[in-house]
């Protein structure tokens, strides 16, 4: 459902008929990983196309349909583009600058006697990319905030997007509206 929103918000902004995101993947195949220590994570592009069209259920149904195969099929795009590129007629984007990131384990689960372990949210001086939305569960409440190019956008731009980002979600769990931060 993520996906879904994020892509109907942005191709509504932006009046496209697709996005690609660059949508995080951890590659653990089984929840006996989920706590292994180590960078496994890829990405993978997923190619919304007509995310303005239908409803957002139907959206969602076809997202989350795509967004399986992806991480089923999942390769690091080194290893994809240089073939893509030898195929005639398709185009291939320079870079992925719009992403959706899942954090789901910031638990840390260390016991070290006599030590006590908290995780830090370090936030980079520079975007990394043109936007990406991170979301991390936090109990019953999905947190989320927004990494993007000053360069390209200004806060209030980002916050409209965010606050509308949530209304698309909320609408489509039938949740009615609250204030911000409520």
């Amino acid at each position: 459902m993520a996906a879904a929103a994020l892509s109907r918000l942005l191709t509504t902004r932006a009046e496209q008929d697709e996005v690609v995101l660059n949508i995080s993947y951890a590659g653990r195949d089984s929840r006996a990983f989920e706590s292994l220590v180590g960078c496994t994570a890829t990405g993978f592009a997923l190619r919304v196309r007509d995310a303005r069209d239908g409803t957002l259920a139907e959206l969602v149904d076809r997202v989350g349909r795509t967004t399986v195969l992806g991480m089923e099929h999942a390769m690091p795009p080194r290893r994809v583009v240089p073939a893509m590129l030898r195929r005639k007629g398709i185009r291939i984007p320079d870079r992925l600058d719009i992403g959706l990131a899942y954090e789901s384990s910031l638990d840390t689960g260390l016991e070290l006697p006599g030590l006590t372990a908290t995780v830090a949210e370090i936030a980079p001086e520079a975007a990394r990319s043109e936007f990406i939305m991170v979301l991390t569960p936090t109990g019953d409440v999905l947190e989320g905030a927004v990494e993007f190019s000053a360069d390209l956008w200004d806060a209030a731009t980002i916050e409209e997007w965010t606050r509308e980002y949530v209304r698309l979600l909320r609408e489509e769990v039938g949740e009615a509206p609250r204030e911000a931060g409520a």
